[in-house]
């Protein structure tokens, strides 16, 4: 994802450890097709990371989603303690904006 990001060039497939970017892509949105979480019925913290991961990338423009890559993002991200925690980044972020406008 970060070499996407900052439009690096692809590294041989051979030579990476998770092979090309949209063959790794491909098997991650699969395997979410097969869910409702990526292993299955119950969620683990795998499906945490990528579901931030792909949140961030498809905000970005970094990939472009389907219908079911999107409702699996929306699982992971309308959890009570996703919210609860993106509240809490958002209230640190306004204080250090307060601090610096202060200067």
């Amino acid at each position: 994802m970060i070499d996407q990001a900052f439009n690096r060039s692809s590294v041989d497939a051979l030579h990476s450890s998770h092979g090309s970017f949209d063959k790794m892509l491909k098997t991650v949105f699969d395997q979410i097709a097969k869910g409702p979480y990526l292993l299955g019925e119950k969620l683990y913290a795998v499906d945490i990371l990528w579901g931030i991961s792909l949140k961030w990338c498809r905000m970005f423009g970094l990939i472009t989603t389907n219908p079911v890559v999107d409702a699996y993002i929306e699982r992971i991200t309308s959890r009570p303690a996703f919210i609860s925690v993106e509240q809490q980044d958002q209230a640190l972020k306004l204080g250090q904006e307060s601090l610096v406008d202060k200067r």
